[in-house]
């Protein structure tokens, strides 16, 4: 059995979600998680206008 396997074995048996078998891959990962910190900032920034819009139309 491999490394990589016992180490996603020993994950499933603990539970774990997220089972980490290449620690060099650290850099994409960290670059695909600023990429989706990045899309939910973007919509929080739009909320409080569209918020401001319907508060605005409802008062008329």
């Amino acid at each position: 059995m491999s490394s990589a396997t016992a180490q996603a074995l020993a994950a499933i048996r603990d539970d774990r979600f997220y089972i980490f078998t290449h620690p060099g891959m650290r850099a994409e990962v960290e670059e695909r998680f600023s990429a989706i910190l990045a899309a939910m900032d973007a919509v929080s920034a739009q909320r409080p206008v569209r918020m401001a819009l319907f508060l605005s139309a409802k008062r008329r």
